[in-house]
């Protein structure tokens, strides 16, 4: 497989999203249901395309098991290449008590961890408004460790969106997988980092 993906074909795409849940093509299948193991061995190995159809389906699969990915860079390759976090569902009937008590928790085993309730759906329906998201706050740090095209959380002015990461001199964009942008000044954030957690609402 190469190890560049913007040279990836649609079935190096597909195996790449698998890998990245850790999935073999026989667990892909018995959770996905709509191919075959050979069928999937196919695709993912070029000797068979991949009907069109299915690709919309099957990146929707790859979401619902924590993987960011859209369906354009499934597809075609096109935008952001995906990104595996770390999530969970909370059927308890306090959602916001129970969301934050888990991220206190995490923020007591985890240095400068920061959190909080997504304001937007800006990144819909990978994260919607009302989430919790949370990470490692790396702005009084190098920000170094992030890259662009990271999926991050910025919090400013009592409010959290998250988006993939670009940096406009004193502003930092934050765009989703259809191009769409948020353009934040830098004076106005107090927190930011890539999204490691995400606690989603029911």
């Amino acid at each position: 497989m190469p190890t560049n993906v913007e040279k990836m074909e649609v079935g190096e795409r597909i195996a790449y999203c698998r890998s990245s849940l850790s999935l073999t093509r026989k667990e892909l299948i018995e959770r996905w249901g709509m191919a075959s193991v050979p069928t999937l061995s196919r695709w993912e190995l070029g000797t068979v395309s991949v009907p069109s159809k299915k690709l919309p389906h099957l990146a929707e699969f790859f979401r619902k098991e924590g993987l960011i990915v859209g369906d354009e860079w499934l597809v075609a390759g096109a935008g952001a290449p995906p990104q595996r976090i770390g999530s969970s569902f909370n059927p308890d009937k306090d959602f916001d008590g129970a969301a934050q008590e888990e991220f206190l928790a995490i923020n007591q085993k985890t240095g400068n961890f920061s959190f909080g309730r997504v304001s937007t759906n800006h990144m819909s329906p990978f994260v919607n408004y009302g989430d919790y998201v949370g990470g490692v706050n790396v702005l009084e740090n190098n920000t170094n460790e992030i890259g662009l095209g990271d999926f991050v959380f910025v919090s400013y002015e009592n409010r959290i969106d998250v988006g993939l990461y670009g940096v406009f001199e004193d502003y930092v964009l934050l765009k989703n997988y259809i191009g769409k942008e948020i353009s934040i000044s830098r004076c106005n954030i107090s927190s930011l980092g890539k999204v490691l957690w995400i606690n989603r609402r029911p």
